[in-house]
């Protein structure tokens, strides 16, 4: 890891002999520009970002100290040897003031030159190496915790009770999405003991994200279930190859022929995004539904075609279609979940967002709804209705209608048999 060094002096021999008398390689550095003058060297400091500076103080056009605080203006917080015959106190201190590391007279002595570079040399590569550790520790963790974030999302985990979605959201990325499946997965490990289908499972998760690593930089691959696989693609990064069918086509047919080698078929589908996290469950979901064409390995999914057309609006506008014909079912989130094909913590999380209400106090009011119309407009005895509408119990019935109406359910009729209609 060698240091860079800019080389600023507006005496042309003291340049040369500086790149010709001290063994720079040696030392580990690298001479990265020359510069005769404070405003040239803050155009290649600007452009190059040498670790080291070496520059004189007396110089045409811009003279050293003007360049340095020039320098520290734009943030560029290189070391800084200074040059120069001049020695008196006010340029020292001023040289200190803007972090200068050595003052150095002319005429150099260029033994006592190289030492100071060579300590300096030493101390800003051990400097750099831990901030390249340093960078790829927070690239590493960086890594996880988007992981854990997509992980989470895909298992319904992000919209339990503990787990902030707000947040989520507002980190989240574009993002692209791949769901593998292994078809015929569990026709052909029955006889397989849990052992073999987990190192099986563990294998193909190794060899799918091998494929994807080939074309992708660092796809998130996780293991949803037995046999299928989602995988999540920083899509902003890696556009043009999201948007060729014809390298995607590639990416199915490797992995369906690793699912050939254990007598199954390989699907892949592929929605190219962009993504928020937020939407990676939703898409997911959805492509259980969807119908490839025939012989078709992948399926790209764009707008409305993922998931048969049914995407979160829809999904919603579904369930409320299903707990209107249903009523009187003992109605639940994992059974409206499961029709739709989502988590239930999901399904919760949709609901509220799109309603303004959770899912029982929707279906609470459906069904109090329900029992006003039928009150109003039949002969029905109460407890016909309670059952109608839902409710086992006749007295957790007239308990619930007469918190949200201040009527029982016999008053309230009494009263539109009176002609004097209940508010609430």
């Amino acid at each position: 890891m060698m240091v860079t060094a800019l080389l600023v002096d507006d005496e042309r021999p003291v340049l040369d002999n500086l790149e010709s008398i001290l063994p720079w390689h040696d030392m580990g550095i690298e001479i990265s520009g020359t510069a005769g003058n404070g405003r040239d060297a803050l155009r290649l400091a600007e452009q190059n970002k040498p670790d080291l500076i070496l520059c004189d103080i007396r110089m045409p056009v811009m003279d050293g100290l003007t360049f340095i605080a020039e320098l520290r203006e734009r943030g560029i917080d290189s070391e800084v040897l200074l040059l120069t015959g001049y020695q008196e106190f006010e340029y020292a201190r001023t040289a200190l003031k803007y972090g200068v590391r050595e003052y150095i007279t002319k005429p150099i002595d260029y033994g006592m030159l190289e030492d100071v570079l060579k300590s300096l040399a030493a101390e800003l590569t051990l400097r750099k190496q831990k901030e390249s550790e340093l960078q790829a520790r927070n690239q590493e963790i960086g890594f996880w915790v988007k992981r854990n974030r997509i992980r989470e999302v895909l298992t319904g985990e992000a919209w339990s009770t503990s787990s902030p979605p707000i947040s989520l959201a507002e980190e989240g990325e574009p993002y692209a999405l791949f769901v593998a499946e292994a078809c015929m997965y569990f026709d052909q490990t029955r006889q397989w003991n849990v052992d073999r289908k987990r190192e099986w499972n563990r294998q193909m998760s190794e060899r799918l994200e091998a494929i994807l690593q080939t074309c992708f930089v660092s796809p998130f691959v996780f293991q949803v279930r037995e046999g299928e696989w989602c995988v999540a693609i920083e899509s902003v990064l890696q556009k043009e190859l999201l948007s060729e069918p014809a390298g995607l086509q590639e990416i199915a047919e490797q992995f369906a022929s690793i699912c050939a080698d254990s007598g199954m078929e390989g699907r892949l589908l592929a929605h190219p995004g962009p993504l928020q996290i937020l939407d990676l469950a939703a898409v997911y979901h959805a492509s259980r539904h969807v119908q490839l064409q025939p012989g078709g390995r992948l399926c790209l999914l764009t707008g409305e075609e993922y998931g048969g057309g049914r995407q979160n609006g829809d999904a919603i506008e579904t369930a409320k279609q299903y707990i209107a014909a249903h009523l009187a079912s003992d109605l639940s989130v994992e059974e409206l979940a499961e029709y739709i094909g989502i988590s239930g913590s999901y399904f919760c999380y949709l609901f509220k967002t799109r309603c303004g209400m959770t899912f029982l106090e929707y279906v609470t009011r459906e069904r109090l709804a329900a029992a006003q119309a039928l009150l109003a407009g039949t002969s029905y005895s109460i407890t016909a209705i309670c059952s109608a509408v839902g409710y086992r119990e006749r007295r957790y019935f007239t308990k619930v209608f007469h918190k949200h109406f201040g009527l029982t359910p016999s008053e309230y009729r009494d009263r539109l048999r009176a002609g004097v209609h209940a508010t609430g």
